[in-house]
């Protein structure tokens, strides 16, 4: 139920105007597959099962990322947690950097042999694409 109306926050993501925060960044820095990875993902980790909450990342074509907590609130998916960064793509592999509580976190995410998903080896997190 919930990874069903996470889809909407995450449009509303993908189409809103970049924070002000990186109107600095070097845009023409990212690479040619960020158009093409770009959009909504929800975060799942190997051998959890769901429940009701989830993780979500809305990585936009301009190199802006937002990173959402979403939890199921009497059938209602509410945003109890946003934190805004940037994300660059290669061939096989997204890099997500957001402002965190404790300073910056950026995880690297490779894509899956033979799948559409990208996995952080190191955590098993992996992001699916909605």
């Amino acid at each position: 139920m919930l990874l069903a109306i996470i889809g909407k926050f995450i449009n509303n993501e993908k189409e809103s105007t970049p924070n002000s925060t990186y109107s600095n960044y070097d845009y023409n820095s990212l690479s040619k597959y960020v158009k093409l990875y770009a959009g909504g993902y929800t975060v799942e980790i190997d051998n959890i099962p769901g429940n009701d909450a989830a993780e979500a990342y809305a990585l936009k074509d301009d190199g802006t990322a937002t990173w959402m907590l979403i939890v199921n609130s009497g059938g209602q998916a509410k945003v109890t947690s946003k934190k805004e960064g940037s994300w660059n793509a290669y061939e096989n592999r997204i890099e997500v950097s957001i402002n965190g509580n404790t300073g910056l976190i950026t995880e690297s995410f490779e894509r899956a042999s033979d799948s559409k998903y990208f996995i952080n080896r190191q955590t098993g997190r992996y992001l699916k694409p909605n």
